[in-house]
């Protein structure tokens, strides 16, 4: 089985070199940011019909509970998860 790599040019100095970066982390964190951001739509979606407040509540709830999560997981959880699950998680469906 073939790794998934995508060649990038970079320039050196004065000599121009390929980089091979794996594509996991990226297809990681962009499915996450995707699911992270239905996630907060649909939040908000569900918090606008209660629309009587002057102050974006749940924004501020979001963020706060996804700021708990993200620790949490981080100190306690994602240690042994390969680094693009850990990327996908916490960058990308937490960090949307």
């Amino acid at each position: 089985m073939t790794s998934l790599t995508a060649k990038l040019w970079a320039t050196d100095t004065s000599t121009l070199a390929i980089v091979h970066t794996s594509l996991k982390p990226v297809i990681a964190v962009f499915v996450g940011g995707i699911a992270g951001s239905a996630a907060r739509i649909g939040i908000a979606l569900v918090a606008g019909r209660f629309d009587d407040y002057w102050w974006p509540y749940p924004t501020l709830v979001v963020n706060l509970v996804g700021s708990f999560v993200l620790g949490y997981l981080v100190a306690r959880r994602m240690s042994s998860a390969p680094t693009w699950m850990r990327l996908g998680v916490t960058t990308g469906f937490l960090g949307a």
